[in-house]
């Protein structure tokens, strides 16, 4: 993570001031890569002209095969894996990337790069206080920087799009993902009650982002 965090921070791109209130007057979309998208991503599509569409890395392709251009992709993952997010996508918009993240990934994106940093990392916390650039809270998830970086932008509203709590359809991802497996070992895993009265599986950790 240190080694992503030095190259990064020495590329000096801007940080998330560079688009201070981007987000007044809008509606902000997270769109993450559970299972779900692969039916919410038709009501994607009837509203992507009416709002600021923020996709995680996995999920990019995804939506460019199904003809949506989203306005910016996040990444938070310090390892290899996800240069596949980025790469061959055809994506020219904004890459949000965390300071750790994967520096082979974020050197490859043709288009502007902006540097997000994250509480609780002592040098991305003195990093951001020698820019005066906000922190933000990653959870755990790219989902959950993504959500805290819509947020602090203050857009009106937000829409989540594949953000599951369970494997429905037996998988962990959507279709098309460049993440994700199918679920095979249900012994180690919990049902739970999805938003369609069925029930279905998940994780300990997955149901810590329940809201009770």
């Amino acid at each position: 993570m240190y080694e992503n965090f030095i190259e990064n921070i020495a590329n000096n791109h801007k940080g998330i001031e560079l688009l201070k209130g981007i987000g007044q007057g809008c509606v902000g979309a997270l769109v993450a890569s559970g299972p779900s998208l692969n039916d919410t991503i038709h009501s994607l599509k009837k509203i992507e002209e009416n709002c600021f569409i923020l996709v995680v890395g996995s999920a990019l392709k995804k939506l460019m095969q199904e003809g949506i251009v989203p306005d910016a992709v996040i990444i938070s993952d310090p390892l290899d894996g996800v240069v596949e997010q980025l790469e061959d996508s055809g994506f020219e918009g904004v890459l949000f990337y965390l300071s750790t993240a994967n520096k082979k990934a974020v050197n490859i994106h043709n288009g502007l790069k902006v540097v997000l940093f994250q509480d609780g990392y002592p040098a991305a916390i003195k990093e951001a206080k020698n820019r005066k650039s906000p922190l933000l809270d990653t959870g755990g998830s790219v989902a959950t920087l993504g959500l805290s970086l819509l947020m602090n932008f203050n857009f009106d509203s937000y829409y989540l799009f594949g953000q599951d709590m369970g494997f429905s359809g037996g998988c962990t991802h959507a279709e098309h993902s460049t993440s994700g497996i199918d679920v095979k070992n249900t012994k180690i895993l919990d049902k739970i009650l999805a938003n369609n009265g069925e029930y279905i599986y998940s994780t300990s950790n997955l149901r810590t982002y329940h809201m009770v």
